[in-house]
């Protein structure tokens, strides 16, 4: 197994990080994402996991985990945006697949 990489977040919203999405990631291990949503109203067809660089900021909610999966595309900066594509080594989905999933170790869940 490969050395961790990073601390990644996501933040708690209604329609892509909900509360049973994050006892779902917990319960299985793992943090799946579709296509990007597009400039006006669709989605683009290559499925990825996303999250953002650093920890679970303070005031937020949301969950915190580490993965051994090194993203596809990556901020340099915490905070930003991070990508496992899928078809990309490690990330659970071929391209044409509807979901990208990493598999994660969550660290905390506010």
């Amino acid at each position: 197994m490969s050395a961790l990489f990073a601390t990644y977040h996501r933040l708690a919203n209604s329609s892509t990080q909900t509360k049973a999405d994050s006892e779902l990631q917990v319960r299985t291990g793992m943090v799946c994402g579709r296509g990007a949503r597009q400039a006006g109203g669709g989605f683009s067809p290559l499925a990825a996991a996303k999250a953002f660089l650093g920890p679970l900021p303070p005031s937020e909610s949301g969950i915190e985990f580490t993965t051994n999966i090194r993203p596809s595309s990556a901020s340099p900066y915490l905070g930003g945006p991070c990508y496992w594509h899928a078809g990309v080594y490690g990330v659970h989905g071929q391209v044409s697949d509807p979901l990208a999933c990493i598999p994660v170790t969550v660290t905390k869940v506010v």
